[in-house]
């Protein structure tokens, strides 16, 4: 990327607020429409604008820092208006607002990740190889880093904080199927199981609500019948 013109920089830079924008509005009215955002993404990546992920994921952290996904402590003596920032959170937002935007883009997040390449690489100018895929989508922006993100959401202090039960909620809903076929449902299974019994069960997993920690709780109990969101389906 340090190669590219700063005019090229610029625009790409513009691109990632443009989507992140339409997350926070669109995205969270409807996850659906985080879908075809996602294949743009991944469509652009693959036309060779490499530098887009790096980028974007550097807007997604600025915005989100539920991307990682990391919910700062506040520091002694830390203004509260300071504080707030750093967690995306506007001065005068809601808690319930607050939640509904940065679920808005972790959703668009979620949805680069199951971007399924094998409906994009035969509409590619190129012979797409392994080698190809590799150079041109970051490591963040590839399917694993689901199963990542999962575990680093399950690690303490963040199952206490007040956004995590949507955000693991969206998780499953968005991601939890292509898991199933990834790794297998045994495995995955094993997984909601556990996040289920020591998490919703006990409280742990608390969530901004008791309606927030039914709902993930449902949705768990309910995941081996999971299948692929219809708006991830893309007619050619």
């Amino acid at each position: 990327m340090s190669t590219a013109s700063k005019p090229y920089l610029y625009l790409l830079s513009h691109a990632s607020k443009a989507l992140i924008k339409q997350a926070e509005s669109e995205v969270s009215a409807s996850s659906a429409a985080a879908f075809p955002l996602g294949r743009v993404v991944i469509l652009l990546l693959l036309h060779g604008h490499a530098a887009l992920g790096e980028i974007l994921f550097a807007r997604f952290n600025k915005k989100c820092p539920w991307v990682i996904p990391y919910y700062p402590v506040r520091q002694p003596d830390q203004p509260r208006e300071d504080y707030e920032k750093s967690t995306g959170r506007g001065s005068d937002e809601s808690v319930q607002d607050y939640i509904a935007r940065m679920n808005g883009i972790l959703t668009l997040y979620f949805a680069i990740l199951q971007t399924p390449l094998t409906s994009i690489v035969p509409l590619l100018p190129y012979q797409a190889t392994k080698e190809h895929l590799a150079a041109l989508i970051p490591p963040a922006l590839r399917f694993p880093a689901a199963w990542t993100w999962l575990a680093h959401a399950m690690r303490d202090p963040l199952p206490k904080s007040p956004p995590i039960a949507t955000m693991v909620r969206t998780w499953v809903e968005m991601l939890g199927a292509e898991a199933i076929r990834v790794y297998g449902k045994t495995q995955v299974m094993k997984v909601f199981e556990v996040i289920m019994r020591e998490g919703v069960e006990t409280g742990k997993v608390a969530g901004d609500s008791e309606s927030a920690r039914q709902q993930l709780g449902m949705l768990l109990s309910s995941s081996d019948t999971l299948t692929h969101p219809a708006a991830r389906v893309w007619e050619t």
